[in-house]
């Protein structure tokens, strides 16, 4: 019996894209696959060169792939069991390519892990690819590179290099382009960012990385905005001090829907000061809505529109301060007055807890999102090395601070993915610990387990509910939220959520 064209066609479409093996073991299961197989030109031309077998088959995936634009990775590196490519055999594969030039639509290759010279049919200076669009370099500036990357692409639309050396810019930033990203290359600083714009009208995303360090740079000499108007996305990093030049004069009047930068530590200093001050301005975000916290190096700042700043930290043994990170929202930019949804890690309680102590948020109707990355939640030593003294009213318990939020109506528990290797104890003794340690003047507070991942800590759904029954009849201020019950009803759980105080007003 054999299956419908269609359903075969369909069937090729859930392997992976670009895996060699893939493709070749599909069109040997019989002769009606292989029919269909060699037929479909769209299976064969996206590639990934990895493994010998790999290059000794790109000919014929070449020939079978016929005059469809081409998607091809080289990686050159280590497939688990398998061998790798030798010198001669990659230089092989990269010269077969390069005879396909006028086919390339995509290229990804890392010329880090291998000679420059395996590579060089590729990257050869002058070289012309008339319908790419998509490049993306990888190298590694610690070995020596004996090429320019020196080539044309008209059509080029994505671009991306990593720890590249010498770079025609003139050739290759292509005035098609509408994403840019240069990350630690040689010869991409903060002084380029005006040859970009100039010959890059159609941007859309730019990503511009360097050793955070000094370099006095004296500001763009053309706004962004007449250059670069479809601009939207903007990551940068290098000094503190750069980064604010750079921002008062090439980008203000740009409405980018996100701006990312990257500064060498998370001191609020003076000059740190100066740059939040400046990428809100850049942001126009009067009136600050959210305060998130990634990781201990990662900030991200939005507005009621949802407009974005991040921030970040480069140095791995740097790390934000939120006390001082939210004094300054708080006291210099209106936060205080505007801030109503705050998202941290559950590790990150103690830390927010302190600074709402400092300076306690005052807009109405706030909610606290926790990520429940880990059960490490109290202090060992229970504040005693804080560089200000905790005292035991502050506490909830031993190494545990009150939330102190007086205008708090809403806590949302989101589960994290690490959280089976951080932890020895379970998520509802983490959500019960935490909202135990909650003060607010509030006469209800409306809880969102939906996400939090009790399932995997119950076995049953009668178990589920009674476990979150558990949480909230600890303390008559906690309702489950409408969110929750809309999914315990949609569960099928209708009769169950009478057991429980549930939320009468649906909050937007």
């Amino acid at each position: 019996m054999q299956l419908p064209e269609e359903i075969l066609r369909q069937i090729f479409c859930h392997i992976d894209s670009h895996d060699v093996d893939q493709k070749f073991r599909l069109s040997q299961v019989c002769s009606q696959w292989r029919t269909v197989a060699i037929g479909q030109r769209l299976l064969w031309n996206r590639l990934r060169i990895m493994t010998p077998l790999d290059g000794q088959r790109l000919p014929l995936i070449l020939e079978r792939s016929g005059s469809a634009a081409l998607d091809v990775e080289l990686l050159w590196v280590y497939r688990h069991k398998e061998p790798m490519l030798t010198p001669e055999e990659r230089k092989l594969a990269a010269t077969q390519l390069a005879g396909c030039l006028k086919w390339l639509r995509r290229l990804f290759i890392d010329i880090g892990r291998a000679e420059p010279k395996v590579s060089s049919a590729l990257m050869a200076k002058g070289l012309s690819f008339p319908n790419l669009e998509d490049l993306e370099v990888q190298s590694s500036l610690s070995r020596t590179q004996k090429f320019d990357l020196s080539l044309s692409a008209p059509q080029l639309q994505r671009l991306v290099l990593y720890e590249m050396g010498k770079v025609d810019w003139q050739s290759l930033l292509a005035k098609s382009l509408t994403h840019l990203s240069l990350i630690q290359c040689w010869n991409a600083e903060l002084t380029l960012l005006d040859t970009i714009l100039q010959q890059c009208p159609e941007l859309r995303a730019l990503t511009l990385r360097q050793f955070p360090f000094a370099s006095e740079f004296p500001g763009l000499k053309i706004p962004a905005v007449q250059l670069v108007p479809h601009l939207r996305f903007l990551d940068l990093r290098a000094d503190a001090v750069d980064l604010s030049t750079t921002l008062r004069t090439g980008f203000r009047g740009l409405p980018l829907d996100e701006l990312t930068t990257e500064m060498y530590n998370g001191f609020v200093d003076d000059e740190t000061k100066q740059l939040i001050s400046d990428v809100l301005d850049v942001q126009a975000m009067e009136s600050l809505y959210s305060l998130q916290s990634i990781d201990d190096q990662e900030i991200v700042i939005r507005d009621r529109t949802d407009r974005a700043a991040r921030m970040k930290v480069w140095n791995e043994d740097g790390h934000w301060s939120w006390p001082d990170i939210w004094e300054e929202l708080a006291a210099q930019h209106g936060g205080r007055h505007s801030m109503k949804k705050f998202r941290i890690r559950s590790h990150d309680w103690n830390v927010l807890a302190g600074a709402f102590n400092a300076c306690p948020p005052l807009a109405d109707s706030i909610e606290i999102h926790i990520d429940l990355n880990s059960d490490d939640i109290i202090d060992q030593y229970d504040f005693e090395y804080d560089d200000t003294p905790v005292s035991e009213l502050e506490k909830a318990e031993k190494g545990l601070r009150y939330m102190r939020c007086s205008t708090l109506r809403k806590i949302v528990f989101a589960d994290h993915e690490h959280w089976s290797g951080n932890s020895s104890c379970s998520r509802v003794e983490v959500v019960i610990q935490l909202l135990k340690a909650v003060q607010t003047a509030s006469a209800t507070v409306e809880v969102c387990l939906t996400d939090a991942g009790l399932r995997w800590d119950t076995d049953s759904d009668d178990e589920l509910c009674d476990t979150i029954g558990n949480v909230l009849m600890r303390d008559e201020r906690y309702i489950l939220c409408h969110h929750c019950r809309t999914v315990l009803e949609d569960a099928g759980l209708t009769g169950m959520t009478s057991f429980f105080k549930l939320s009468q007003t649906f909050w937007i």
